[in-house]
């Protein structure tokens, strides 16, 4: 079944991934809204300065999702 363009255009829109949005963001300087980036540190996520830190074990939501995907 072919898409008609304006179907075309909607898939398109959603096709944003979140390495695209990242890599944008520190291209052009931009920050996160100050609530996820407040978030993200208390979980480990980012550091103080906002990058991303290595995934591990001492994560706090990788650590709670271990067991699920060992399973």
């Amino acid at each position: 079944m072919a898409c008609t363009g304006t179907e075309a255009v909607t898939l398109d829109s959603q096709s944003t991934s979140f390495h695209d949005a990242l890599y944008l963001r520190t291209l052009l300087g931009l920050k996160r809204a100050p609530e996820f980036e407040r978030w993200l540190q208390r979980m480990n996520i980012t550091d103080w300065q906002g990058r991303l830190q290595p995934i591990g074990l001492s994560r706090p939501l990788f650590a709670r999702q271990l067991p699920r995907l060992r399973a």
